[in-house]
């Protein structure tokens, strides 16, 4: 039974699996529902996409699966967002775009909650949005007790450190049960001789110097509450002080906050020593998945879509497979980057990885079910 002082959270997440779920979507649901998430909604992008069918068991008192053909999403946006419309149409993003879907869904899951009766498993305080190659991670056995230190320091918003995983193999399915190998964030690492040697290995195995192939910005999770806004795939926007309640009161410090000191602008205001939890990120963890995400991605705008502005792309690992994903020969192209800058098999390696602190294992993922 639930305490009346448990404070409950939810995750958003939009999906898109060519080829079927290998399990993925199922251990998705089933490892947030085991750490105490309240409710789970997951919007799925394709109305073709079948991988629904992994979860279709669940209760939907604990899940909500959404499936919308084109014309169904086109009349969400006419008639439920014209407020996102106005906002995605200022920086330049189409309503095709696949951030710009992500942004409907997880304001359209934020509102949801916010109308749920209070009985509700949807009437979660918080909303975490994250995507179907992540995990909300926490070696706790619930998370309810985080959340609940949350709203007792008045804080509306957070950023996680997100740590990026690295496949030892090519042919990987389930990449939750089968990857347990995480390069932690750069800005988690105390930079000592041993530490800067082992980042140096991956920057050196890449043209553009990159220690993560993908964002190492984090992700969020919002406090439930009017006029809150996803402004892009890693963080919320905040409503005005008057427009949340018991909002005046507490600090702006307090409010936003970052578990992730960026030390490029050595910014320090808002920063929380939060190292659980963590987001796991499981990009391109296997062949078929970097051939997956690209054939999904087709030739995606070089740059990224967020409602506060446009920010192009710089030269890096995700445009390199966008490039080859394009060319004539996308499966041979894909698998050398792969196998050149994705994978890492070599057991010595990832001894002296881990010896040093700049990775790490995490192995507890398939035993954590409800």
């Amino acid at each position: 039974m639930a305490d009346s002082c448990d404070v409950f959270a939810g995750v958003v997440c939009t999906l898109r699996m060519k080829g079927g779920g290998f399990g993925v979507v199922d251990l998705f649901v089933d490892y947030h529902l085991s750490i105490g998430f309240s409710h789970i909604w997951l919007y799925f992008d394709d109305i073709h996409d079948d991988s629904w069918k992994e979860v279709k068991d669940y209760s939907e008192e604990r899940l909500t699966i959404i499936r919308r053909s084109q014309s169904e999403r086109e009349k969400v946006w006419t008639n439920d967002s014209p407020d996102l419309i106005k906002r995605l149409g200022g920086i330049g993003v189409t309503r095709d775009h696949v951030t710009a879907r992500q942004i409907l869904n997880a304001s359209e899951a934020l509102k949801t909650a916010l109308k749920a009766p209070e009985n509700s498993s949807r009437h979660v305080e918080y909303l975490v949005h994250i995507d179907i190659d992540e995990l909300f991670y926490t070696k706790s056995n619930s998370i309810i007790p985080h959340f609940r230190w949350l709203k007792s320091q008045g804080i509306h918003h957070i950023t996680y450190a997100n740590h990026e995983g690295i496949p030892h193999r090519t042919d990987i399915d389930n990449y939750f049960t089968q990857i347990t190998l995480f390069r932690r964030n750069l800005l988690t690492l105390s930079l000592s001789p041993s530490t800067k040697k082992s980042v140096s290995f991956f920057t050196s195995r890449t043209p553009h110097h990159q220690y993560f192939l993908f964002y190492d910005n984090g992700k969020s999770a919002v406090r439930v509450q009017p006029g809150v806004f996803p402004k892009n795939v890693h963080g919320w926007s905040l409503p005005r002080p008057e427009m949340g309640q018991g909002m005046q009161s507490e600090g702006k410090s307090k409010r936003m906050v970052s578990a992730l000191v960026d030390a490029r602008n050595l910014n320090l205001k808002g920063y929380v020593d939060v190292r659980d939890p963590c987001i796991l990120h499981y990009p391109v963890c296997g062949e078929r998945w970097l051939r997956s995400k690209y054939e999904i991605l087709g030739p995606f705008p070089t740059h990224w879509p967020s409602l506060e502005r446009k920010v192009n792309i710089p030269p890096c690992f995700h445009l390199d497979a966008r490039k080859a994903a394009t060319s004539p020969k996308p499966t041979e192209k894909l698998k050398d980057l792969f196998l050149s800058q994705v994978i890492l098999s070599d057991n010595l390696e990832i001894s002296k990885q881990i010896a040093s602190g700049t990775c790490m294992r995490i192995t507890d993922i398939a035993s954590r079910r409800v």
